[in-house]
């Protein structure tokens, strides 16, 4: 009778799989083999008239194009500088969100989560304004306390304009941060901050040993949706900066999107997606095994 009953349980549970799996193979498991298959083409997304050209793609992207290489450095660049501020950032928040009445915390919640939803179009206009050279608040602020000189063309600057759109994205994102540790927080136990502070542990041990090394999982969640989230970067690059100056913010997105619908060449945007896509894979997974690994140490 229990086997019987542990049968139907497994019947049961396959069945309400099927809708998962099938989402999964349509929607996910199955473009990622016709992009491989139609990466060895010379497939240009316009026509179903390709032929296979083995790994001539493949060879053009790895020889013959610096733009896509130069643009994934751009990327990795921009994900490691918005990753480290968007944390810190984030993580600042949260903590002295936490520390605050009620009233003003749920006031600060929704003020500070508010860029989140904002549309990209909106926080990259905003930001172009911020960042003119003529009237833009940035330099206007500048001139008021008396540091005009500072002033520039932020995103018009080859020197500046990646660091600008850094800064623009983390401002949207940030509050997402802080509600992934705030959450964090608020599920530490209040039992153990009230025997810290009995035992006579200050503001600054108890974010050291207590708040910090309890957050670690939200850290590293954190910093796999923020990295991943960055190397696919492409609205705040195309509305603020189109790519320039020269080479100086074009994301190795950009480089993608002008060779399938610029060039005409999806085969050959395949290729460089698939890269991407395999580069992000091979740093999850290792990311994941030194966390593990630390994890068990």
């Amino acid at each position: 009778m229990a086997l019987k009953y542990k049968t139907k349980k497994n019947i049961l549970g396959y069945i309400l799989l099927i809708p998962i799996v099938t989402c999964l193979s349509v929607f996910l498991i199955s473009p990622i083999i016709i992009s491989i298959i139609r990466s060895f083409t010379n497939w240009s997304g316009f026509s179903n008239d390709f032929r296979f050209v083995g790994f001539k793609n493949y060879v053009n992207v790895f020889t013959k194009s610096p733009q896509f290489w130069n643009g994934l450095k751009v990327s990795i660049l921009f994900s490691i500088g918005t990753l480290i501020l968007q944390t810190i950032i984030g993580f600042t928040m949260a903590y002295l969100i936490y520390h605050c009445g009620k009233r003003l915390k749920k006031f600060l919640q929704v003020v500070l989560y508010l860029p989140v939803i904002l549309p990209a179009t909106a926080v990259g206009i905003l930001w172009m304004f911020m960042y003119n050279p003529d009237y833009g608040l940035i330099n206007s602020f500048l001139k008021f306390i008396g540091l005009g000189f500072l002033g520039r063309n932020w995103i018009g600057d080859y020197s500046t304009a990646l660091a600008s759109v850094i800064v623009a994205n983390t401002w949207r994102y940030a509050g997402f941060t802080m509600m992934l540790y705030l959450i964090a927080f608020l599920n530490i136990p209040k039992e153990l901050l009230e025997a810290a502070e009995v035992d006579g542990a200050n503001k600054l041990d108890i974010l050291k040993k207590i708040f910090i090394p309890l957050t670690l999982a939200t850290t590293e969640i954190n910093a796999i949706i923020s990295f991943s989230g960055s190397m696919k970067a492409f609205d705040m690059f195309y509305i603020t900066t189109q790519g320039g100056p020269g080479n100086a913010t074009r994301v190795v997105s950009m480089v993608t999107y002008s060779t399938a619908f610029q060039e005409q060449y999806f085969a050959k945007a395949l290729v460089m997606s698939l890269i991407v896509f395999t580069f992000m894979l091979a740093l999850t997974i290792t990311y994941r095994k030194i966390v593990l690994s630390k994890g068990r140490d």
